[in-house]
């Protein structure tokens, strides 16, 4: 029979009707692993059903691990942090270290040193969006020097595998030539998987944990400093959330992004912090942002405290109020860290939102980059929740994750930027980067006093 539409005698176009027989539809379920753009180098590869697999990961040692059995939680230091600029990254990062103590202040010999790498959550194309390696060296080798052994990590996320995205950004040549240990903390196979209780209180409950995590002497966090669209900005905090080994981190974003960065941060708490501002990225974060390259921002911060870390530099970029960004006030209110302890070492910022100190030559970007308000990221993040629990929860979050994160990010074609400086541009002129409204404290401010005088000593 004719499949062709035709017009009757009142000139009205009759079509028939489908036919849903098997003549015309292929009785395979295929799914998001059979299309053959996700085979070609380089593109999102992780399958919808991860967390299927990740259900299937065997862990042999019964017992349930906390933060007392982590080796790194008897080396936290009190709060204080540094920064430094200048165009020579070895010499910024040898200040920034220097005010703290030294790296041998923090590892000793045969330290195993597990250094965090933000590597599966850039753009191979956007420099700015990844850990440089050049960084990566640096710090390696001056863990080194002080005898220890620095392991360097990451985990796949939902819309890449690791070594893939590793590959493109150059890590995977850096690793042979320079005979480096880096591991997907995904990879349960090949680095063991441990029951970890987050805490009753928290959103995460009983999850997962990287043996390495928890072995580890000492644990080292390396961001880069730059924008993110449902959490305003992502540096180390949010950098240290991806050091939860499961690729599949939609059901994060149903639960509560921001409430799982923190338990996620109490838990894995860093010993050192080191955000690498050498480049900067504004803008639509964290994969389509705009890179500084033609005028790196050659700043570094580093901190005791990944909280304070996170709370200065997000200052510096122009987030005026940094307690307004929620993850950092949440994780300031429960004692993760202390978000006002810059403000304790004398740094202080202008009206144009400029660092006043010696030696420290100010930037033109100095509070004024292409920032994602608190008040949109929220809304955007609780829309997307919502949506997320109506329609599935996890797995909405994740198609959101591999299609709207990573694949326009990676062909986009360049596009994604200027979409995301679009939307940017109807946020600041809705005003909302001027009008936030302040968030009602969770805890009293004297409490609040009295708890930071507990666990920060003078």
């Amino acid at each position: 029979m004719s499949r062709h539409c035709s017009v009757n005698e009142k000139g009205k176009l009759i079509c028939p009707k489908p036919l849903l027989n098997s003549n015309y539809i292929d009785n395979k379920v295929y799914t998001i692993d059979d299309i053959k753009s996700r085979t070609r180098h380089g593109t999102p590869s992780i399958s919808l059903n991860a967390p299927l697999t990740i259900k299937d990961v065997k862990i042999d040692d019964p017992k349930i691990y906390s933060r007392l059995d982590m080796k790194s939680s008897d080396r936290i230091k009190p709060s204080a942090i540094s920064i430094a600029r200048h165009p020579d990254k070895k010499v910024a990062i040898d200040k920034v270290l220097d005010d703290l103590g030294g790296m041998c202040s923090f590892v000793k010999k045969d330290d195993l040193v597990a250094i965090k790498l933000n590597i599966c959550g850039g753009t191979p194309t956007i420099n700015g969006t990844y850990t440089p390696k050049d960084t990566a060296s640096i710090i390696g080798d001056k863990v080194r020097e002080c005898g220890g052994k620095p392991v360097f990590f990451d985990s796949s996320m939902i819309w890449t595998d690791m070594y893939p995205i590793a590959k493109d950004e150059g890590y995977i040549e850096w690793r042979d030539k320079n005979k480096e240990d880096l591991r997907d903390i995904n990879n349960a196979k090949k680095i063991p998987w441990v029951k970890f209780d987050f805490g009753d209180d928290t959103v995460v409950g009983v999850g997962n944990a990287s043996k390495l995590l928890v072995d580890a002497d000492v644990i080292i966090n390396v961001p880069v400093m730059k924008t993110h669209i449902l959490s305003s900005v992502t540096m180390g905090m949010k950098n240290m959330y991806g050091a939860y080994p499961e690729a599949d981190k939609g059901k994060f974003h149903a639960k509560g992004l921001n409430e799982s960065i923190v338990a996620i941060n109490r838990a894995f708490k860093p010993n050192l912090t080191i955000i690498d501002g050498s480049v900067g990225c504004d803008g639509g974060g964290p994969l389509s942002c705009n890179s500084l390259e033609n005028d790196p921002y050659n700043t570094f911060v580093a901190s005791t405290d990944v909280v304070c870390a996170d709370a200065l530099a997000s200052k510096l970029i122009g987030h005026d109020k940094p307690m307004n960004i929620q993850h950092i006030r949440l994780a300031h209110q429960n004692g993760t860290g202390n978000a006002k302890c810059y403000e304790d070492a004398g740094i202080r910022f202008n009206d144009d939102g400029k660092i006043i100190m010696k030696d420290f030559t100010p930037h033109d970007k100095d509070g004024k980059w292409s920032i994602v308000s608190p008040e949109f990221a929220d809304s955007l993040e609780k829309n997307m929740e919502t949506m997320g629990m109506g329609m599935g929860g996890a797995d909405f979050m994740n198609v959101v994750s591999d299609i709207f994160l990573g694949g326009f990010a990676y062909y986009g074609g360049g596009m994604m930027p200027s979409i995301w400086n679009m939307v940017l541009k109807f946020q600041d002129d809705l005003g909302t980067r001027a009008k936030i409204k302040p968030m009602p404290p969770l805890l009293h401010e004297h409490e609040l006093d009295e708890s930071f005088d507990n666990i920060y000593p003078k």
